[in-house]
């Protein structure tokens, strides 16, 4: 696989020995532990992570790419989520779910109004004019909550913002 610079080609669909690679590869990097799932490594090793998967971003790059991790991952980089995305970030779709997955701290399957403002953050980081951007919690709620019951599960609001998105 050839070394990209930047993003790289997001329509490339990463094979299952290539993710499985990263994942062995992660594993064997200065500061993984075992912290749950299949462990982490700190996000200053991210450009160590993408190296791994072809990718080479420049320091700048990285500045911009880093803060999702930091602030949403406590400073870390959980491998379980990384190959997540790896199998998903060919499909834009995929990485919506992928997103909103992410966001759900307290696994509970549901979207609470904290949760959905960190989705909107980790969204504006792949585009900051992003269709739902400006959408209120609460009006997500009105229009995601297909089956009336009060809450937007997982599910709901993937789909909701794939239509929104025109996915």
């Amino acid at each position: 696989m050839a070394a990209s610079v930047g993003r790289g080609d997001a329509s490339y669909k990463y094979s299952d020995k290539e993710i499985a690679a990263a994942g062995a590869g992660m594993k064997k990097l200065a500061t993984y532990r075992m912290d749950g799932g299949s462990g982490s490594v700190v996000s200053s090793q991210l450009g160590e992570v993408l190296k791994l998967i072809g990718k080479v971003y420049s320091d700048e790059q990285l500045k911009i790419y880093r803060p999702m991790w930091d602030k949403y991952n406590n400073g870390r980089i959980p491998v379980d989520a990384f190959l997540d995305k790896m199998r998903v970030m060919h499909d834009t779709k995929g990485v919506v779910q992928w997103v909103v997955k992410m966001a759900d701290r307290n696994h509970d399957g549901f979207i609470s109004e904290d949760e959905y403002q960190e989705i909107l953050g980790m969204l504006a980081e792949y585009d900051p004019k992003t269709a739902v951007a400006s959408t209120s919690y609460r009006n997500m709620c009105a229009e995601a909550d297909a089956n009336r019951d009060g809450k937007i599960s997982l599910e709901e609001c993937g789909a909701w913002i794939a239509l929104k998105l025109g996915l």
